[in-house]
């Protein structure tokens, strides 16, 4: 089965989005290493969120270069 550019976009947003989750995650556990007791670390949200979107659209782009129907419609 030969992959439509639609499925290749869908895979790469895919790719794109967990390395946004990747990079927000190690960001929060380097952080959080290095504090001391009673200190302050950061929670990266925003990339982790952007990351989580990314992941849907690809999810949802591979699932229509496939003609499957989204649930609900």
């Amino acid at each position: 089965m030969e992959e439509t550019t639609e499925e290749t976009r869908g895979r790469r947003s895919i790719e794109f989005g967990a390395a946004w989750c990747i990079g927000g995650l190690l960001v929060a556990v380097v952080t959080f290493g290095q504090v001391r007791a009673g200190g302050v670390y950061a929670v990266v949200w925003s990339p982790l969120a952007y990351g989580m979107y990314r992941i849907v659209a690809g999810l949802r782009l591979v699932r229509k270069s496939r003609g499957v129907r989204p649930t609900g419609e």
